[in-house]
């Protein structure tokens, strides 16, 4: 077990973006991002709002990368499905406005958990907590704080990256449990530059 620990340890610690222009929102956006051995390309990005009252406030720019970029079919019926052949992939978050930490893992936690049946929820719910642990509290994020969630199917493992770069390691058991994370970013609609997230 201690050699298996160790193995995960020594992959994707880092992750490198390469920048290449700015968007409205004055967020900088990649054309790739790096960890240790894999190369994954800016599928597209987007803008999580939330409602407060009658309005939406905007929350974060998201950048989605993947390392099979020609596999991800742009179609709102087929495109979480194509993601089973994208490789490794990078969700990144940029905040748009000062966040507390522990929001962030309360929402995140829900938004995963919207994403599944109430029936299938147990089954999910060690996932779910194993993701809510990761994100460490860091206090009060000021507005251009990054994060990031690096997925890795084939080895049943994201990595969550927080605002100093630091890495935590979430094996998970759901073979789809990456998914149910991914699916929450996802809007209703596609655009022919990327995925429109949300």
């Amino acid at each position: 077990l201690l050699m298996i620990l160790f193995a995960l340890n020594t992959q994707a610690q880092t992750l490198t973006y390469n920048a290449s222009s700015t968007n409205d929102f004055g967020v900088v956006l990649n054309t790739s991002v790096q960890d240790n051995s894999k190369t994954m390309e800016l599928v597209g990005f987007g803008l999580s709002e939330k409602k407060i009252g009658l309005s939406f406030v905007k929350v974060a720019v998201n950048q989605f990368y993947a390392e099979n970029v020609n596999a991800i079919i742009r179609t709102d019926a087929e495109v979480l499905a194509s993601l089973a052949n994208a490789g490794s992939m990078v969700m990144q978050l940029t905040f748009l406005r000062s966040v507390d930490s522990g929001l962030i893992k309360s929402s995140i936690a829900e938004a995963i958990s919207g994403n599944i049946s109430d029936a299938e929820l147990p089954g999910y719910q060690s996932d779910i907590d194993s993701v809510s642990k990761s994100i460490l509290s860091e206090g009060n994020l000021p507005y251009g704080s990054t994060v990031a969630f690096a997925v890795y199917p084939y080895k049943n493992l994201i990595v969550y990256y927080n605002t100093k770069g630091t890495a935590n390691l979430i094996p998970y058991t759901n073979s789809d449990f990456y998914l149910r994370l991914l699916g929450m970013f996802f809007g209703v609609q596609t655009k022919p530059e990327g995925i429109r997230l949300k």
